[in-house]
């Protein structure tokens, strides 16, 4: 049996604007393993979201996406997610793929109690048969993730909550349905730090108690120390760099990578000094020659400004695309 759950081959999105078609995502490689926390960490705007979207397949009418999203049963069973039509998909996502949304509270229904929209999940799918057992589990899983009196926020409406509890409605939503993969985009934005770090231990016990997978959508690099076993690093829609966690944060190469970590509040550092990456983001649409962060990079050589770098593996399980860096390959 394969070790991955799910497997990402030369993935590619597009979005069409004024008939023009402008990458997003640009031929990605991603492995999530059993049972792991996979991080996709990058700057606003890189295609993190929109590699989640790929994976539900949720993109938006305007996009086009091209290669492999390969699913792996623990039977040996294998599904190509980007080859399946609208009612298959929606048969994975759910009972196998459960989704964090950003911001808890445009992704509620105001309109709704919170109880009847967590119920909603279990009719859709047929996982009940009556009200009384969707409420009895629904009520279940709220305590399950933290939310005190579940009984009585059953009937809460989201607004008569805190943003940290819709965030802790919107985990019982996704892993109700018990799913193998939980795919988490932003979970802790906007946030206290208190709430943030209750919400990562929560989906960490989550996974290990369900035995779920996690793809943690993020541009905190806390957050993927925190929780995350295995690191990718995004930017302009490629990979820049991976590896496991604690061998990215101890030996960062790419020059990005450096610049995401310096870039980290410290108690002890200069309070009046945040270090940050010079430049700008290039405008997407407008495909660079060399390499997409060479404009912003310290490291830079000649060749970086005509030649895209390809991936090396610098040490065991640690790859980067950099030239800089391939100099250090094995």
């Amino acid at each position: 049996m394969s070790d991955f759950l799910l497997k990402i081959s030369n993935l590619t999105v597009s979005v069409t604007r004024n008939k023009q078609d402008i990458p997003i995502v640009k031929g990605i490689d991603m492995d999530i393993p059993r049972g792991k926390i996979v991080g996709l960490v990058g700057e606003s705007g890189c295609g993190k979201s929109m590699t989640a979207k790929s994976i539900m397949g949720i993109l938006p009418r305007s996009a086009h996406m091209n290669g492999s999203i390969l699913w792996n049963d623990p039977d040996g069973s294998q599904t190509e997610i980007t080859g399946l039509k609208e009612k298959e998909l929606r048969k994975m996502c759910g009972p196998k793929i459960g989704m964090v949304f950003q911001e808890p509270m445009t992704s509620l229904n105001p309109m709704m109690k919170i109880g009847d929209q967590v119920a909603e999940v279990l009719f859709i799918h047929k996982l009940v048969k009556n009200r009384s057992e969707a409420k009895e589990k629904v009520i279940r899983t709220l305590g399950e993730v933290g939310i005190p009196e579940p009984e009585r926020h059953y009937n809460s409406y989201p607004h008569r909550i805190s943003g940290g509890m819709r965030q802790r409605v919107m985990i019982a939503m996704a892993v109700i349905c018990e799913p193998s993969l939980l795919i988490a985009d932003e979970p802790t934005t906007a946030l206290d730090v208190t709430i943030e770090a209750q919400i990562l231990k929560l989906i960490r016990h989550m996974c290990e108690t369900h035995n779920m997978s996690a793809l943690v959508i993020t541009h905190n690099m806390g957050v993927v120390s925190t929780l995350c076993d295995k690191v990718y690093v995004m930017y302009m829609g490629r990979i820049l760099e991976r590896a496991p966690v604690d061998q990215l944060f101890k030996t960062p190469i790419h020059p990005y990578t450096r610049g995401l970590l310096s870039s980290i509040p410290r108690i002890h550092a200069n309070p009046e000094y945040l270090a940050t990456i010079p430049g700008n983001t290039p405008e997407f649409g407008k495909e660079t020659v060399g390499c997409d962060f060479c404009l912003r990079c310290s490291d830079d050589q000649r060749r970086c400004f005509f030649e895209k770098p390809k991936e090396a593996e610098i040490e065991k399980d640690h790859f980067v695309s950099c030239f800089s860096a391939n100099n250090r390959s094995k």
